[in-house]
């Protein structure tokens, strides 16, 4: 396949296979130093479909919370951003303590790649709980585990793991040690303050 695929069939393939999606986002022409705009442009996608979610399911939040909860635009991208280099190094750092082979540049492709693939499936999610609430309560389940089963996949592939029970372990490791680092910020910060 000679340069970019198109993004249906690269959508194609990891909906038939996750691995060979992986695979295949993986054998991209993609230089090392675009892994960074990449990552931008992928944070900006997950900031229009938030945007697109608020406004397609608005919640009802109560005026103090407001600015909170619905951050203006570009605050809400520079979230994005920062929630998607924080996965991306901890799936690197993480993969490389449980002897790992994936480059920072992979970890980033696949994890971007996973964000675009998941738009349609949360799309879907969303627009069902606007007209059928039981039924997006079961999809919103359903999409979870079948996108945390196609990274565990994605994980195994460009850490070359071999495994997807180590795959799903380093998972599990990342996200205790991300789980424990916020609690640990959130602490000295309200003790500072």
């Amino acid at each position: 396949m000679s340069g970019f695929p198109d993004i249906a069939t690269l959508f194609r393939v990891t909906l038939r296979d996750p691995k060979e999606g992986a695979f295949a986002a993986l054998s991209l022409p993609i230089p090392r130093e675009a892994a960074m705009p990449i990552v931008l442009l992928v944070s900006i996608l997950s900031t229009l479909l938030a945007l697109i979610i608020q406004f397609v399911a608005p919640q009802q939040l109560p005026s103090e919370m407001e600015e909170i909860a619905r951050p203006e635009p570009w605050l809400l991208a520079v979230r994005q951003f920062g929630q998607l280099m924080v996965l991306i190094c901890a799936i690197y750092f993480g993969g490389r303590i449980l002897d790992g082979r994936g480059g920072f540049k992979d970890v980033a492709v696949v994890l971007s790649w996973l964000q675009i693939y998941s738009i349609p499936f949360q799309l879907t999610v969303v627009l069902s709980a606007v007209f059928a609430p039981q039924l997006g309560a079961v999809l919103f389940m359903c999409v979870g585990a079948y996108l945390i089963y196609v990274m565990v996949g994605f994980i195994d592939i460009v850490h070359e793991l071999g495994s997807m029970w180590k795959a799903t372990k380093l998972l599990i490791l990342v996200l205790v040690a991300l789980a424990l680092g916020f609690s640990l910020l959130l602490t000295v910060f309200a003790t500072g303050a």
